[in-house]
């Protein structure tokens, strides 16, 4: 008894210590949860732009952007990107273009002894020096490396000058020493005096921000003035930020360590982001604290690691300009990959998160990655030892992990895999009610395990069901309900002491369409199967299933459903072959439907996952990599905007807004764009005057009209993003004139004509014109009758001529046949009548040649030509339809179409009359006729 109480006491401590390990546990994983929301995981979306795609040269010096226009400053000039093509615009002077600034609805830009501006009018990017207002004295200008506008004025840098530009003045500002890092807002501009500090201009005076003396030995390389401030690279490879003439050290930890070692060169900050380009390690994109969002380099899909210049603009995407090509990454971008694997970039089959470590289960093994650790750009997700092979699941089974492996099963901590199972090939596992066992569902059915003071104890396998057991979810009681795609639904019925009572085995009869391709889910607490059509929840009152009717309202129910899974907040996701959605609760009771079209086809065809890493960032698990997706990172209506890019006709004409073309340039090609610079939007046109109505969404940017008539059109195009967001129309309103031979001179002239002819008409002799109009109505009927008379005296000669030669056909295989059975018959007779051995022999042989030749009969094959001739192709058309006719039964029913009787038939196929009789009947079995029906007639009427 003793012994008895004391077992009780330990698995009640047990129980209770579980029971706080489990509160503990998601107290930590909601706020791991949360901490993960904080930043993006993952590899953005990387767009390259190659030197083949722009046609410049091969490096890049500056980048910036408008709202909706990038501009590149490339060793061939400017080069200009309006969200589907690229222009490169060179310098007068044919110099490299160094800088590049925009503001407005103009781009400056400067090169070597040049700097001016573009602007775009109809169609067509004009540019304008500057260089004219600058005093002579200071020209030649060297290499402008930096400008900015502020307060309508053009500050730019060339070595140890600063030129300022206006329309009122321009002066230099010159120190003797060598100035660069220019930068600065719409008040003021700031830039690097290399003998005195960091300097600022308002107007045209500078005065010290952070003289040399202050700057504590960390040399400024580089400034930028962001959203939040004046940012400052310094010597030392550190990244700082000038706040009220002091420096704070804005980027620390692995981040700083890593930028020092691979050399800033370039930053960029906005509301949300800073960006540090460097020499040879790519870009470091972070929070506005300093936490580490992504480190893209070559290998993550940049183009380059050495990033002369970064440049956010105002949609959320960060471009670059590297030595080789230009990059755009979409760092606010819904979609992120990762690749926890590396360059083998496998099918991610299951995540998990546990404390500050996020696991991948990969079919390379299981990867890691310690969020609590300084980030490795090099190697930011680990392999655990000993799981190298194919991860098939992961569950956090009271605040552990289990690893479900094809070589077995596995406990996890941290970065260390023990293996916990005698045999192979698990596939998942659920924690017992009683907290104190739990199930494995393996490749050949569910196995119990206990846990012990030393953790998770094999106990014994379930004798039922002999299946692979992939698909388990939690029933009432102990229940285990187990679904196989192929085999139907099981439910394990255990009792108290962990004993398997009875299996059932849901299929037809108990409510589910067939035992194929049901998948179970535990919504709510209430077993769900997504069957091969439909969605069913289990009724306990009559032990089966039966429809879901809320979930059929919201879910298509003529697709098969392969995941459903509730979340935090009672939603439910589904994924089907072509919807990934969540249904979910708006401020009222009623139920609304999100859809996610990027999530669709992302995922392991039959192992289909999606993890939810916080309320509003999931992760689905795909056949190369795991994509990460924001829910909540979408853009309003508000700043979703179309853009007409650009028209012209096929002559080269530009298409100007409220414009005339003339008829020639009727055919017209509209290009378009979206003002976020995104390849992931579609668009919708309409062009009023030609077109009833919108066309379907796509993704094409262009529209090509072809042949317009002459009149007024206007031209619409809306822009539809990721999460069906549209934006308002944009217009452009154009004419077509009409053609010469429609002008009001030609038409006056067609009137003349017109009349002139009618007058001509009246004059013609009324009597001669119905004359002449009988004469050749009667030569015409004549001419008709002839055509028919000689067409049915051909068709009846060829008929009479035809039926001859069946009749002939006909009588040559009666007369022959006729003939053999006769000699045949002689033969026989003599046969039977001799009693030499040797005669008997030869006449045998002659019989057999004899009958030889009545099966090879030659005259079949004409017989049968001349037949289906006459009789519209009766043998071709029953062999096409009844494929099942021997020769002899074609031959039988060419004779009945013939109206032979059974007597003239069986010496034509050289049997009996019984024969004939008995042929007739196995003719009808295969042509499936009735008894009441004639078969002679039928063949008549075939």
């Amino acid at each position: 008894m003793i012994h008895n109480r004391e077992n009780i006491s330990t698995n009640h401590c047990i129980t209770v210590i579980y029971a706080i390990r489990m509160m503990l546990t998601f107290v930590l994983i909601t706020t791991t949860s949360q901490y993960y929301a904080l930043s993006q995981i993952g590899i953005p979306t990387i767009i390259n732009h190659t030197k083949e795609d722009y046609s410049g040269s091969v490096s890049n010096w500056d980048v910036t952007a408008s709202t909706s226009h990038v501009f590149v400053a490339n060793g061939a000039g400017l080069l200009i990107y309006d969200g589907l093509d690229w222009q490169t615009h060179g310098l007068p002077n044919q110099s490299i273009a160094r800088s590049v600034h925009a503001s407005g609805d103009s781009v400056y830009v400067g090169g070597q002894d040049e700097v001016g501006y573009y602007t775009h009018k109809n169609g067509q990017w004009q540019f304008t020096s500057l260089r004219a207002l600058i005093p002579e004295k200071h020209l030649p200008i060297e290499d402008v490396w930096d400008m900015r506008l502020s307060d309508n004025k053009l500050y730019f840098l060339s070595v140890d000058r600063i030129y300022i530009v206006s329309a009122e003045r321009s002066t230099v500002i010159y120190s003797g020493y060598t100035a660069y890092g220019l930068t600065g807002n719409t008040e003021a501009v700031y830039y690097i005096d290399e003998g005195q500090g960091i300097m600022k201009i308002k107007g045209y005076e500078s005065e010290v921000v952070l003289p040399n003396s202050e700057l504590a030995g960390k040399k400024p390389i580089d400034l930028h003035y962001g959203s939040s401030g004046l940012y400052m690279v310094a010597a030392d490879g550190l990244i700082y930020k000038v706040e009220n003439r002091i420096l704070r050290q804005a980027v620390q930890g692995y981040a700083a360590t890593y930028i020092q070692e691979k050399q800033p060169q370039s930053i960029s900050v906005n509301a949300e982001h800073m960006a540090i380009g460097t020499k040879y390690g790519g870009v470091v994109n972070l929070t506005n604290k300093g936490d580490i969002s992504s480190i893209l380099q070559k290998k993550d899909g940049l183009q380059n690691n050495n990033i002369n210049q970064v440049h956010h603009d105002e949609h959320g995407n960060l471009w670059t300009a590297t030595s080789n090509g230009i990059d755009q990454i979409v760092v606010n971008g819904q979609k992120a990959m990762i690749y926890p694997d590396g360059e083998l970039q496998g099918q991610v089959y299951d995540v998990a998160t546990v404390g500050n470590h996020i696991y991948f289960g990969t079919n390379n093994g299981l990867y890691h990655r310690d969020r609590s650790k300084d980030y490795d750009a090099d190697n930011p997700y680990r392999l655990v030892a000993g799981t190298i092979g194919q991860v098939w699941g992961l569950d956090v089974i009271a605040g552990e992990l289990l690893v479900a492996h094809q070589n077995g099963a596995f406990y996890v901590s941290g970065n260390t895999a023990t293996k916990i199972s005698p045999g192979i090939g698990y596939w998942k596992f659920l924690l017992a009610p009683d907290g104190r066992h739990m199930y494995a569902g393996t490749y050949y059915g569910v196995v119990l395990y206990k846990k012990t003071p030393t953790g998770w104890e094999y106990i014994k396998k379930y004798k039922l069901p002999e299946e692979s057991c992939r698909i388990m979810i939690n029933g009432k009681g102990n229940n285990v309900w187990v679904s196989h795609p192929y085999r139907g639904v099981y439910r394990l019925v255990i009792d108290d002491e962990m004993n398997l009572v009875h299996t059932d085995r849901y299929q037809g009869d108990k409510g589910l369409p067939s035992i194929y391709l049901n998948y179970i889910f535990d919504i709510n607490g209430i077993p769900i199967v997504a069957a091969e059509t439909g969605v069913y929840e289990y009724d306990a009152m009559n032990d089966g299933f039966k429809p879901n009717e809320f979930l059929g309202q919201h879910i298509p129910t003529d697709q098969n459903i392969r995941l459903l899974k509730s979340d935090e907040n009672h939603g439910i996701w589904y994924v089907t072959t072509s919807e990934v959605c969540r249904l979910h609760k708006d401020n009222s009771t009623a139920w609304s439907k999100l859809c996610y079209p990027e999530l669709v086809g992302q995922f392991i065809g039959g192992f289909e996952n999606l993890h939810l890493l916080s309320d509003s960032i999931v992760i689905a698990c795909s056949d190369q990599g795991a994509m990460t997706y924001n829910t909540r990172q979408s853009h309003s209506d508000s700043t979703l905007k179309g853009y007409i890019l650009g028209a012209r006709t096929a002559t080269g004409t530009f298409v100007t807004n409220n414009g005339t073309l003339a008829y020639k340039d009727n055919t017209v090609e509209i290009r378009y764009g979206n003002g976020h610079l995104r390849t992931d939007y579609t668009y919708s046109c309409y062009l009023k005057g030609y077109e009833d109505n919108y066309n379907d969404y796509t993704a094409s940017q262009t529209r090509l009209y072809e042949n317009l008539p002459y009149g007024n059109y206007e031209f619409y195009v809306k822009t539809m993003d990721s999460n069906r967001n549209e934006s308002s129309p944009q217009m452009l309103s154009f004419k077509i004139a009409a053609p010469w031979y429609k002008s009001k001179l030609a038409i006056a002239l067609y009137a003349l004509l017109l009349m002139a002819f009618v007058s001509g008409l009246i004059l013609i002799p009324k009597q001669q014109y119905q004359k002449d109009k009988a004469q050749l109505q009667i030569e015409k009927e004549e001419k008709q009758a002839e055509i028919e008379r000689i067409k049915t005296e051909q068709l009846e000669s060829e008929i009479e001529h035809q039926s001859a030669e069946l009749a002939s056909s006909t009588l040559h295989l009666v007369q022959k046949n006729a003939t053999l059975n006769k000699v045949r018959q002689e033969i026989e007779n003599i046969r039977k009548s001799t009693s030499d051995v040797d005669t008997k022999k030869q006449l045998k042989r002659v019989l057999s040649t004899l009958n030889d030749d009545e099966r090879l009969e030659e005259e079949w094959e004409n017989f049968s030509i001349h037949f289906d001739k006459v009789h519209s192709n009766f043998l071709q058309r029953l062999k096409g339809e009844y494929k099942q006719l021997s020769p002899k039964d074609q031959k039988l029913a060419a004779y009945l179409r013939m109206n032979l009787t059974t007597k003239e038939i069986a010496p034509l196929l050289n049997i009996s009359v019984r024969g004939v009789e008995i042929s007739r009947y196995r003719l009808r079995k295969k042509l499936a006729l009735n008894s009441d029906t004639n078969l002679t007639e039928w063949m008549m009427n075939y």
